[in-house]
């Protein structure tokens, strides 16, 4: 999971792994400084990951940043964005939860419209240079996160900072969004109820790392 912020601050990454538990070689050690990890049996969020997310690294990565509450923080319409949980956590630390109108984050998303293809183009240019240098044409996933922290660092907050500013959000401009595009035929994306989004013709889809890394072998 990748988020930023309007003000070019940019927050570590979340790592979402599809396992019921932590698998032996998963540590502190083998996660690049900063990114945390949450094990769920599906690759997508759940209530439980976001919860942990807002608790273990929003939260405190905001503070220790010393950005000034309360804080915006926009959602799509994933059921595991809509939980009581999740509102009395924000409630209780100054965070108001925004949610945006289904089928609209093609246009208002800051991360789909300026942020995700060039993220997608450096992964992929990363992945290739990585099965260059080892006999294997897939990334294990051990090395998955090692890998996202260089294309991460590589990335300039300005591509955040555009997204807000293209989507109107940061500075606050309703007239920066061109409403013939929530009617047009070519942008076709649409939210499903099991915490995907499923995206058709838009340049800006969603990173699927995992599609491009191997799984490590069944442990006991």
């Amino acid at each position: 999971m990748l988020r930023g912020f309007g003000v070019g601050v940019d927050l570590t990454p979340f790592l979402i792994y599809p396992y019921e538990r932590a698998q032996q070689w998963m540590s502190n050690e083998e996660r690049p400084p900063g990114f945390k990890a949450f094990f769920t049996k599906k690759r997508w969020m759940t209530v439980d990951a976001f919860c942990h997310w807002l608790l273990h690294q929003l939260i405190p990565e905001l503070k220790i940043k010393e950005v000034h509450f309360p804080v915006v923080l926009y959602l799509d319409g994933h059921r595991s964005h809509m939980n009581i949980r999740i509102s009395d956590i924000c409630t209780e630390n100054d965070i108001v939860l925004i949610c945006f109108p289904p089928n609209t984050t093609h246009i208002l998303q800051p991360c789909d419209v300026a942020l995700f293809k060039p993220l997608k183009g450096l992964w992929k240019a990363k992945v290739h240079e990585w099965t260059g240098k080892h006999p294997t044409n897939k990334v294990p996933v051990k090395n998955m996160a090692h890998l996202l922290n260089e294309v991460w660092q590589n990335l300039s907050a300005s591509y955040g900072q555009k997204g807000f500013r293209v989507c109107g959000l940061y500075p606050w401009n309703p007239d920066a969004v061109k409403i013939s595009r929530f009617l047009s035929k070519d942008d076709e994306s649409y939210e499903t109820d099991s915490c995907e989004t499923v995206t058709k013709n838009i340049d800006g889809v969603p990173l699927s790392s995992l599609d491009e890394c191997e799984d490590p072998p069944a442990q006991e």
